[in-house]
């Protein structure tokens, strides 16, 4: 498929001049769009998904740094380049903050039209080669964001500009902030959450402030999560131990639940509970079983394949070690029978 290229100029011969010029230095671009000013080239990049702008800084109506600030508020991230004359440099600088990809000076050279797209290729393509060493980087980078995730250690994601000097020999800032995001949108599905788009336009001079905010883009969504649902993730669990108190209930089947690691999960549930996993599922079945010994049409054997123990002994064991009494002792201090 072709990338495609929409341009927006009020003037048609400059943008036939473009186009030919493009159609030369860029043949592999098709052009998909023109439009005579901001409004109507920021309703075609809605509607046709242009993977670049070309756009004129001064127009009638809505003028380019209008409409690339409107891109950027509507979170549509397709990289703008304006056309404009040494007599309005001093926009450059405007256009720089609305986050341009790059600028090209009129009169156009094709030699600079073809140095254009060469290097929105370097920023937006990723290397094709990727040694194998380089790989064992990559992989090792998706394992730290895991772990970092999940342990939810924010003062790790601090550290994505010293991972992406690793990386930049193996892919560019926008493929790093792609894997970045992709890893961090799939660890938020796993509490049903939908995260926002983090998608910059990259130029030349603006890659630090970009990792920046990609870091506090991953701090902010590592945030929310956990202030969010880190009730529900608990309740989730302490729900799904009540309907399957009858079972043998293990840590792993518990992490699986909530989408954890069993390691980690074992940490955060003690934390937020004050309770080992295994404390508190033994805890509960003893709740249970003392409610279950009020029901005198229940052997003790009953109560203790009801709250998941097939061997009453080990039932009595375990009831007496927390409770303080064997069940037949309990039921009969109901019973108010003295033994």
């Amino acid at each position: 498929m072709m990338a495609k290229y929409l341009i927006v100029d009020d003037e048609p011969l400059i943008r036939k001049g473009i186009i030919k010029l493009i159609s030369r230095a860029a043949p592999e671009w098709e052009l998909c769009g023109e439009a005579w000013d901001g409004e109507e080239g920021l309703e075609m990049a809605i509607q046709l998904h242009p993977d670049l702008i070309l756009s004129d800084i001064r127009m009638p109506e809505m003028d380019g740094l209008t409409m690339a600030k409107q891109l950027i508020d509507q979170a549509i991230s397709i990289p703008v380049v304006f056309l404009t004359g040494h007599d309005e440099f001093s926009y450059i600088q405007q256009a720089i903050k609305t986050n341009a990809f790059d600028y090209i000076l009129k009169p156009f050279r094709e030699e600079d039209v073809r140095e254009l797209f060469e290097r929105y290729q370097q920023e937006y393509g990723v290397k094709n080669k990727i040694q194998h060493k380089d790989m064992s980087i990559l992989k090792q980078y998706e394992f730290f964001l895991m772990t970092t995730l999940e342990s939810q250690n924010i003062e790790q994601l601090k550290s994505l500009e010293e991972w992406y000097k690793k990386l930049q020999s193996s892919i560019n800032l926008r493929a790093f902030v792609e894997l970045t995001t992709r890893n961090v949108h799939s660890f938020l599905l796993k509490f049903d959450i939908i995260g926002s788009e983090y998608k910059p336009v990259i130029n030349e001079y603006n890659h630090d402030k970009v990792i920046q905010k990609l870091q506090e883009y991953c701090i902010t969504q590592l945030k929310d999560v956990y202030s969010q649902n880190t009730n529900q993730l608990i309740e989730t669990v302490k729900e799904w131990i009540d309907q399957h108190i009858d079972e043998n209930l293990s840590l792993t089947e518990a992490a699986s639940l909530v989408h954890l690691n069993s390691t980690y999960f074992s940490e955060y549930f003690k934390k937020y509970t004050g309770e080992t996993f295994s404390q508190y599922v033994i805890r509960c079945k003893m709740e249970r079983a003392k409610v279950l010994l009020s029901d005198h049409s229940l052997r003790v054997y009953d109560v203790a394949v009801n709250v998941g123990y097939s061997d009453q002994r080990h039932f009595s064991k375990v009831f007496h070690n927390k409770i303080g009494m064997t069940p037949s002792e309990y039921r009969n201090k109901l019973l108010g029978i003295k033994s």
